[in-house]
Formats: structure tokens, sequence, C-alpha cells
């Protein structure tokens, strides 16, 4: 299974085709990790945009480019084959939704249907990291915090550009990846990002697959007894259980969901959380 990392930059402008505000993407970046984290390809592209031919000041500051470097770009039809060519079969990650809402965006307005996108699984590298490294779902974490936390970086960067921000998210991910914890992450992608992957569980029912999972230890392999209630937290379902024959503390998270017509179950152990 091969991962490849989106980042993308865009401009925001008024669309007289939609009579609607649309980002429009001016610049895809991405890099493909294979199974071992190796990085093993990267993809860059600039986008003409046809929305406005301007960039927004705020835009032109972050990423440093101008009017002239996207004139000389390629149309979003033909940087977006490319991409999906590139993208393959792999799962595709993004730091945060909003990348994949505005490639979904974009694909309608060019494409005038999101089914086009041509991806099958997918995940949000930053709630990932943001588990993986304990921190609290409440607030957002940003690409550069995570990446100063890992030691990636140091200070604020100047410029922003997609390709640099996808190496440097693909950086957090070879520094927390663990195959077995991101598999709680992967979700199927439906008609569209927007519509949920897993369709809706009774409650009652969670209630009664929660009571059937159990972990076995780490350590020493025997079942263990979970000491707090189940805690849902960035999509999944997390609980602290200990050994009674090793006395071995760890915590658990547990990710169900419905795809297509089968439910499915995934867990792991987290490192302890320290007190």
């Amino acid at each position: 299974m091969d991962y490849v990392i989106l980042d993308l930059e865009w401009n925001s402008g008024y669309a007289r085709k939609t009579s609607g505000y649309l980002n429009e993407i001016i610049e895809f970046g991405a890099v493909k990790l294979n199974e071992q984290m190796e990085m093993v390809d990267r993809f860059s592209m600039l986008v003409r945009p046809v929305i406005t031919r301007r960039l927004n000041p705020t835009v032109r500051r972050l990423t440093g480019l101008t009017d002239l470097e996207l004139k000389k770009g390629v149309p979003f039809t033909q940087a977006f084959h490319r991409f999906r060519k590139f993208l393959g079969k792999s799962v595709l990650l993004s730091w945060s939704m909003s990348d994949l809402y505005t490639l979904e965006a974009n694909c309608v307005y060019y494409f005038g249907s999101p089914k086009l996108l041509g991806v099958n699984e997918y995940a949000d590298l930053q709630v990932y990291c943001q588990d993986m490294l304990r921190l609290d779902s409440q607030n957002s974490l940003s690409l550069m915090s995570a990446a100063g936390q890992l030691g990636l970086v140091s200070g604020e960067k100047q410029t922003h550009r997609a390709a640099d921000d996808a190496i440097l998210a693909a950086g957090c991910m070879q520094k927390l990846y663990l195959r077995a914890a991101l598999l709680c992450y992967i979700r199927w992608v439906g008609e569209s990002f927007h519509e949920e992957s897993a369709r809706s569980i009774p409650l009652e029912e969670l209630r009664t697959m929660l009571r059937g999972i159990y972990f076995n230890c780490g350590q020493c392999g025997s079942r263990v007894i979970r000491t707090r209630r189940w805690e849902l937290k960035n999509k999944g379902f997390v609980s602290s259980f200990r050994c009674p024959h090793c006395d071995a503390f760890f915590d658990g998270r547990v990710s169900i969901r419905q795809k297509h017509d089968s439910i499915v179950t995934v867990k792991h152990i987290l490192p302890k959380e320290e007190e």
C-alpha cells in the first residue's frame, strides 16, 4: 500500500458561472510514500486560474507566487488528470479536510461532478497526528506546530508552497507512522468527501458493539480490564485498560464504521498518556 500526501494552494474569487465564490486551486503539491515510509515520488504543478487572474494579496504574501508565474501554469483539468495518474491506487491523505473539500469543489466546477475525483480511500493526516501526539482534539493542530513538536522545523516558515508543505506533512507521517493505528483513520470515499463514508450506526448498536470489544496486553498477552468509560475522540472511541497479570497500563482506540453492507471494526493500542 502506498500513501500520497496532498497539499493545495488556492485563491478565492467570484465565479460568474455558479454565481458564487470558489477557492480556485492554483497549485498542486504531493509526495508518495511506500509502506516503509520511503519517499518514492513527488508531484508539483502550477494551475493557470480562470476565475480571477489576480492573486489575493494575502495569498501572494503567503506563497510568494506572482500573477506572471501562474499565467505559465496548466489548466486545472490537465493538472487534475496528471495528479490522478500520480495518485493511482494509493491512499490519499491531506492535512485536515479543507484541501479535499476544495479539490471536490473544483471538480464540480470544471467537470460538473465530484465523482471524477478517482479516489478510493483517504485519511485526515491532521487528526491522525493529533491523536498520536495525544493532543486536545478541541483545538486543531497546525502543520507547522506538529512539525515543530517533532523536531522537523524551527520557527515559522516565511512562505507556504504546496510541494514544500506536502513534504513537511509527509515528514510528520514518517515520524508517527504505525500501520495498525493508521488503518483506523482510512475511510472509503462515497459519492463525495462531504458524504459520510460510514453511514450512521444506531447509538444502541454502537453501545452493544463496544461492550464486546476487548484488548490483550501487549506485554504478556493476557486479557485486560477496561478502567474507564469509552470516550468519543476524533471519530473513534478511546478508553484506558489495565492488565491484571502484569499490571501494565495502556490506552486503546476503536474505530467503527459501516462500509457498504458490512460493519468494520479496527482497534489498536495507543501509548499510555502520562499523568
